[in-house]
């Protein structure tokens, strides 16, 4: 995922949900250290949370996921990660290791859409 090229700020945690298998996957943003030995530099990774089947969706999830397909069709042509970049910025919620991936924190993310 292109989350390096969002203007989402690195250093909070975000939450994404992503179509998969007629559920979604939801992925948490986080940064952690390469190893124990390294410096006091963080890396950020993308987590892949669990699983949520179908029937665990609400209306507002697919609705946070809708444009998936079209921003991932576009991602090979020129400045089609642009589209995926955006997609990614509205699907994001603020998230921290005690929240639900996939639970709206109203007017906290980067756009106003409900989750």
């Amino acid at each position: 995922m292109t989350y390096s090229f969002t203007s989402l700020d690195k250093d909070r945690a975000h939450a994404f949900l992503v179509p998969y298998f007629g559920g979604a996957l939801p992925i948490a943003t986080m940064r952690v250290r390469a190893g124990r030995h390294s410096s006091d530099e963080h890396i950020p990774v993308m987590s892949v949370r669990t699983y949520l089947g179908p029937d665990m969706l609400r209306p507002e999830h697919h609705e946070r996921m809708g444009g998936y397909e079209a921003a991932m069709s576009g991602y090979s042509e020129i400045n089609g990660s642009k589209s995926f970049t955006r997609w990614m910025e509205v699907n994001a919620r603020p998230w921290s290791v005690t929240s639900d991936a996939s639970v709206a924190h109203a007017g906290q993310g980067p756009s106003s859409h409900a989750c």
